[in-house]
């Protein structure tokens, strides 16, 4: 991991990648999502990560509502972190 140590919140990223990897290689392939979710808490929460329950966000684009989006907030360091498919957003 040390090409993140130069960005911005590299600790956290850190974090969370070095839980999805131990979460995927003690568990393996094959199981549900919930499963890997139930697990990758555990993870956090043993390197002291707080991880809250859902929070429904409204998704905008191009000005228009589209639909609603259930994100898990991460909090690390005084910054709140949402878990969104291939983003992660800073609040």
């Amino acid at each position: 991991m040390d090409k993140l140590v130069d960005l911005p919140h590299s600790e956290i990223t850190s974090i969370i990648l070095d839980c999805c990897f131990d979460v995927m290689n003690e568990l393996g392939i094959g199981f549900l999502e919930s499963v890997y979710k139930k697990a990758l808490y555990i993870a956090l929460r043993q390197k002291n990560v707080l991880i809250g329950v859902e929070q429904s966000f409204e998704v905008i684009f191009r000005g228009k509502k589209v639909g609603f989006y259930k994100a898990d907030p991460v909090k690390k360091n005084g910054y709140m972190f949402y878990f969104i498919p291939d983003i992660v957003s800073i609040k």
